[in-house]
């Protein structure tokens, strides 16, 4: 509610017209951060109550109507994802600045979240510095000499923080990484395991790599190369361009729902 109200006060013996244009200036930057986060509530508040009216339905719901009981299913799921998605952005509006609410406006609101999640987190870790982007698009900290390491997607966020140059990328485990074989793995890479996991290991350790190289225009198969999985002591090794070997840690994270999921089929088993 504190968001709803701003009250500006102008106290000048002088220069009348100038405090008029100053609180002008003033609306002019309030007003639509106000009228989204209005937004953002009143989305918040019709897809809850919407979700809250299909549960209700499916609930009372006759089990022969199984395509309304398939449809409210997957409408439900949708809204619950949504939410979490908008109820992460609310609860990110202090953590971040302005501008990169501002910034945030223009993308998806999964895309929207993850971007203010990463920039949270960094603010969390060094405070208040500037971010900004070198030549490739990488994430740079300006007048800071230290790196960071930026990936998002798929409602995740990593961020990795150094005094070397430093990357990091973060997939699913559930993305058929099979279908874009062709344009990343290479026959030897393949043969690196019988895991069904190496393919999603070999890209995101590429896109490791064409992040920490900071040069637009490598190929994922010429340029970049992966020569060493070993998925028990969580280790990569890779190569830009034929250079020195260069090693990555790998991480398997359960997803926190996936984890949820597995610990009630637990508890139904026993």
């Amino acid at each position: 509610k504190l968001r709803s109200r701003v009250l500006i006060f102008c106290y000048q013996l002088s220069h009348i017209r100038g405090g008029k244009t100053h609180i002008q200036k003033s609306l002019a930057v309030w007003k639509p951060e106000l009228e989204r986060y209005t937004g953002l509530v009143q989305q918040i508040k019709e897809k809850s109550k919407e979700s809250k009216a299909l549960v209700a339905e499916k609930k009372e719901l006759p089990i022969y109507h199984v395509k309304r009981h398939k449809a409210l299913t997957v409408r439900i799921a949708e809204l619950i994802e949504d939410l979490e998605e908008l109820r992460s952005e609310k609860a990110l509006r202090g953590q971040v600045t302005d501008a990169d609410w501002a910034a945030a406006a223009a993308f998806p609101p999964r895309r929207r979240a993850e971007y203010l999640t990463w920039r949270a987190v960094v603010y969390r870790e060094l405070g208040a510095v500037p971010i900004g982007y070198d030549a490739a698009g990488g994430p740079v900290l300006i007048g800071d000499p230290r790196h960071i390491g930026v990936s998002h997607g798929g409602g995740h966020a990593a961020v990795v923080i150094s005094d070397r140059p430093c990357a990091v990328d973060i997939e699913s485990e559930t993305r058929r990484f099979t279908r874009a074989a062709a344009h990343f793995l290479t026959p030897a890479e393949a043969a690196l395991g019988d895991d069904p996991r190496v393919a999603g290991v070999v890209w995101c350790a590429k896109e490791t790599l064409y992040k920490l190289a900071r040069r637009r225009g490598l190929d994922l198969l010429r340029d970049l190369a992966i020569e060493r999985i070993d998925f028990a002591a969580g280790e990569v090794v890779g190569r830009i361009r034929g250079g020195e070997p260069i090693p990555m840690r790998l991480e398997l994270l359960k997803d926190q729902q996936q984890q949820q999921d597995q610990n009630q089929e637990k508890d139904q088993k026993q």
